[in-house]
């Protein structure tokens, strides 16, 4: 497998769930079996068995493009199609896993305010230890920790019983109880 390794890409996908910064230390690496990088248009593609990591997130996928700031502008668009895997951590204590045929990653800032938009379809699914989230497309706000789409589903996850716990009153737990959200 090629390793290839641009620092302005890992700019732009390493920034996937973190808030942006000055800072100049943000550090990661992207392999696939093929790649290009325009330093015209600062535009990265990488072609099979894709794999970026950095210390916030994990993304596999076939096939990814990646536009990156230039000009003085921080705007940011990725999309990462076919086979999409994307496992998040940090922000709000939980881990993610997402799996979809495709997902877009937005960055903009206007006026101040930052935009920063992931936007997965086809089979979207984000799963961490307490929910499942589904929705096509399923749209999640990386800046107010908000998920949403249409025909949008969560399901809540029961927290397994703990063997001869209690109940918080003192009373023991049936281990073979169902534990429901509602």
């Amino acid at each position: 497998m090629k390793r290839i390794f641009f620092p302005l890409l890992l700019l732009a996908v390493g920034q996937m769930g973190a808030a942006q910064t000055n800072s100049p230390d943000v550090l990661g690496n992207i392999h696939s079996d093929s790649g290009t990088f325009s330093l015209v248009g600062a535009r990265a593609i990488y072609q099979g068995n894709v794999h970026a990591d950095n210390p916030r997130m994990k993304l596999t996928c076939a096939w990814l493009v990646a536009d990156l700031p230039h000009d003085n502008k921080p705007d940011r668009h990725v999309v990462a199609t076919t086979n999409v895997v994307v496992d998040l951590s940090g922000g709000t204590n939980q881990s993610w896993h997402v799996t979809s045929d495709q997902a877009v990653y937005d960055f903009k800032l206007a006026g101040g305010v930052t935009n920063e938009i992931v936007t997965a379809s086809g089979n979207a699914k984000a799963e961490s230890d307490k929910y499942i989230v589904t929705g096509e497309p399923l749209i999640y706000d990386m800046q107010s920790h908000l998920f949403s789409g249409t025909n949008y589903t969560t399901i809540f996850k029961s927290s397994p019983p703990i063997p001869g716990g209690t109940n918080g009153s003192g009373a023991k737990t049936n281990a073979s109880a169902a534990h429901s959200f509602f």
